[in-house]
């Protein structure tokens, strides 16, 4: 009898090997319909806790990087673009309008503070090439709260670091 299961089991599992690689390239890797979801929503949940800690670490995401670019966060994903670890703006993108959108303590503050901060830090390092004037920040916050005082006073001490000579607040 194994001469003839022996040979029998190989091309069996040699055939659910195939079937397992085609199902993978295919993206239709799993027993259910689900798995591909159940797959990307698992790698999402990883790249956002990978952020998420790239984004805490001390001095990981400085208020400027190299071309004047304002590093904002760690980025999860990357669709039609090479993908890098931290989501950097370009100076000038703060020169126009801008609309952030997010629910309650999802960091809509801390980003606006980030780019006011960085924007002040890339302009004022321009002037001081000779590539223009002093930067000048009028900043309107006028959602009150009870964490507004300590906002506004983290975002003047950031601005007085960044080189701002007169903050009022």
């Amino acid at each position: 009898m194994a001469p003839a299961a022996i040979p029998a089991g190989l091309v069996l599992a040699a055939l659910a090997w195939v079937w397992r690689i085609y199902a993978l390239t295919t993206g239709i890797g799993g027993w259910l319909a689900s798995a591909p979801i159940t797959f990307d929503a698992r790698q999402w949940r990883r790249r956002v806790r990978a952020a998420k800690g790239r984004t805490a670490a001390p001095g990981a995401v400085p208020l400027l990087s190299r071309g004047g670019r304002i590093p904002v966060g760690g980025t999860i994903r990357a669709i039609g673009h090479r993908w890098h670890p931290v989501f950097a703006v370009p100076d000038t993108a703060c020169a126009r309008h801008m609309v952030v959108v997010g629910a309650t303590g999802s960091g809509k503050t801390n980003l606006m503070i980030r780019l006011w901060a960085g924007w002040f830090t890339a302009t004022l390092t321009a002037a001081r090439a000779g590539r223009g004037r002093r930067p000048l920040l009028v900043v309107l916050d006028c959602k009150g709260g009870p964490d507004a005082r300590v906002k506004a006073n983290r975002t003047r001490r950031l601005l007085y670091g960044a080189g701002a000579r007169r903050v009022a607040s």
